[in-house]
């Protein structure tokens, strides 16, 4: 199933896929993508559940494998080295995508505030618990409920520190959604449903780039032990930004990603 996508035009010569966080859609790599010098398309993807892609009749479109199906046709379609941006959830797939080593033309990993998933079962299972229930809270409470609830979780305090502008598109597009759609993705594959893929990463020898925000202590321990364990990978911490620094300090991110590419 073929996504919808927003695509940025730039002067370099560089070509990228960019996968958005839960709630978002691919128009919240447009601060960042007003930065990269360095590209010459770059081309966001609304992923099932969200934005004009919307919801999915078939369950396994959330899953990881009906994913990266969908961006096997993506790749295809632009028949180039492609530098793989990924943001949060996003970060997941792309990490996903890469541990697959089925998907041609994939040049390069850029993994902001990503994760290889939860690796104990336990945790794992309680955490797929938490996805379900707030699934189901979606669905029944409504999209304005799960709006004020998403903007009170503390790792997300610090996109508070992107422009006015930034933050109120943000909000504008997660009202958006489809409660539907995101309890869809949520199932399909929150982070409680998703593969762990620690065990892979000795495998996955794409050249990789982690970001995460140095007010992000988690995301930034668990980058740095994904990155230790990849043989082609490094691990770059962006000064004054938390879990979401492609909103809170694009500039900084893109130089980055410049440097990396």
């Amino acid at each position: 199933m073929k996504w919808c996508w927003h695509e940025w035009l730039g002067p370099g010569a560089a070509i990228g896929i960019a996968l958005h966080g839960f709630t978002g859609t691919g128009r919240d790599f447009e601060s960042l993508a007003g930065c990269l010098d360095g590209f010459r398309r770059l081309r966001a993807f609304d992923l099932p559940g969200h934005g004009a892609t919307g919801p999915r009749g078939d369950h396994t479109e959330y899953q990881v494998e009906g994913m990266c199906r969908s961006l096997a046709h993506a790749f295809a379609e632009l028949a180039a080295p492609v530098t793989l941006i990924g943001y949060s959830m996003g970060a997941r797939l792309a990490l996903s995508v890469a541990a697959t080593d089925a998907i041609r033309h994939l040049s390069r990993l850029v993994l902001i505030s990503g994760t290889p998933g939860i690796a104990g079962a336990q945790q794992r299972a309680a955490r797929q618990r938490a996805d379900d229930a707030l699934a189901e809270d979606i669905r029944t409470r409504g999209i304005g409920w799960f709006s004020e609830y998403w903007a009170r979780v503390p790792i997300l305090q610090s996109q508070k520190r992107a422009p006015p502008a930034v933050i109120q598109a943000v909000t504008q597009r997660r009202l958006a959604q489809n409660p539907d759609g995101l309890a869809g993705s949520l199932q399909g594959f929150g982070a409680g449903n998703m593969p762990p893929l620690w065990d892979a990463l000795p495998r996955v020898t794409t050249a990789c780039l982690w970001i995460t925000g140095e007010d992000d202590a988690k995301f930034t321990d668990l980058a740095a032990q994904a990155a230790a364990l990849m043989p082609n990978a490094q691990h770059t911490v962006i000064p004054n930004a938390g879990h979401a620094p492609h909103l809170e300090r694009p500039r900084a991110v893109a130089a980055a990603i410049e440097r990396f590419i």
